[in-house]
């Protein structure tokens, strides 16, 4: 019985391993997907951004009143635009040591949130949106400006000297798998 018993537990503890491997493996993928599709997406929001401030600049539109109309159809082409259920689409430019967000777009609505400032010691909170208005691209981990733990990409918009953010919480990346293992258990 003890080799029998001995037998059991050492097949359970390989099958409990490999799941976890399986498991971190697909994690892994999931999460370097779901970064590349958003740094997609805030690149071509971006471009699509420049180009419709080219073509305003080329009429000469005064600068105010250009960045306005920009602002106007960037909204209008963003609100049927949603990923996921808490992604956001967020569009910031800096003034003097403030993040001022002039758009946003959640399926919770396209409120604009409050400023929060560029250098944010110790805080971390957006980050992502921070990057962007360094003239950074890419995509990360870390806290959006409310706060809360996001996969974001993040993209300058040179023309108008803004920066986007496509992100998702990162509670919903973690959904799927804390199902999978709630029922694997």
């Amino acid at each position: 019985w003890k080799k029998l018993i001995l037998l059991a537990i050492t097949m359970l503890l390989a099958l409990l391993s490999v799941a976890g491997i399986v498991s971190f493996v697909l994690y892994q993928t999931s999460i370097s997907e779901t970064a590349q599709r958003l740094v997609e997406t805030a690149k071509s929001n971006a471009r699509i951004i420049e180009v419709i401030a080219q073509h305003d600049q080329s009429y000469d539109f005064l600068s105010r009143e250009m960045h306005q109309q920009v602002l106007d159809q960037v909204k209008i082409v963003h609100e049927g635009f949603h990923i996921g259920h808490s992604g956001e689409f967020t569009l910031a430019k800096k003034e003097g040591d403030q993040i001022v967000f002039v758009m946003r777009n959640r399926l919770l609505g396209m409120d604009i949130p409050k400023s929060v400032p560029f250098e944010n010691k110790g805080l971390n909170i957006a980050e992502p949106m921070r990057r962007a208005l360094l003239g950074e691209s890419g995509s990360m981990i870390g806290m959006d400006y409310r706060g809360v733990r996001v996969l974001a990409a993040y993209e300058p918009v040179n023309i108008l000297n803004m920066g986007i953010v496509v992100k998702l919480d990162m509670e919903e990346i973690y959904e799927p798998y804390i199902r999978a293992g709630k029922i694997t258990f």
